[in-house]
């Protein structure tokens, strides 16, 4: 049973029948099992203590009893899980928006640094040049406008975490990755 990451690759190889036990293997052996592709890993009961899933896709995992499990999953948390705190979104003709991610807002955020809230506060908008502007248009629903001291926010969030593309307002944790977004 080969364990690959994300990316198709190889990252462990074992003489496992179930992936779950190659996984319980690879925990074993203190295998990273940082970026491994784990959807639908049925790791009922394991202990996952030492276990490095950051970058792991969990999608439909089953953690139930899993020890450690809420361990694990901090491990692979980057964003705030209460409290408010500071987003950037990239927008239509290159606008930055930074964003005012409220505490209670609901958060996520997959495998990848791409994040989604339910609600955020516009505080400040640029044009590429770095120009101070009031509005922006979002890059996948043109419907969907951020202003300048005004509220977002969308009714239909996706609570999946792994739904990386799921409904919600999009955002980064950093400017720099905002401006990198394609």
């Amino acid at each position: 049973m080969d364990i690959k990451n994300i990316y198709d690759a190889v990252i462990f190889s074992s003489a496992a029948i179930t992936l779950r036990d190659a996984v319980l293997e690879a925990i074993g052996k203190k295998i990273s099992l940082s970026s491994a592709d784990l959807r639908s890993a049925n790791l009922r009961s394991a202990d996952l203590r030492y276990a490095d899933l950051s970058s792991a896709n969990l999608r439909s995992a089953n953690l139930s009893s899993a020890k450690n499990s809420e361990l694990a999953m901090a491990r692979i948390q980057f964003i705030p899980a209460t409290g408010a705190f500071i987003g950037w979104e990239k927008c239509l003709d290159e606008r930055i928006v930074k964003l005012a991610i409220s505490a209670s807002a609901k958060r996520s955020h997959g495998a990848e640094r791409k994040c989604r809230c339910s609600k955020a506060k516009t505080l400040e908008i640029w044009s590429a040049d770095g120009k101070p502007l009031d509005e922006a248009i979002s890059l996948y629903d043109s419907n969907f406008v951020y202003r300048k001291g005004k509220v977002v926010e969308v009714a239909n969030f996706d609570e999946d975490r792994w739904n990386v593309c799921g409904a919600g307002i999009h955002f980064y944790l950093t400017r720099l990755e905002a401006e990198a977004h394609d």
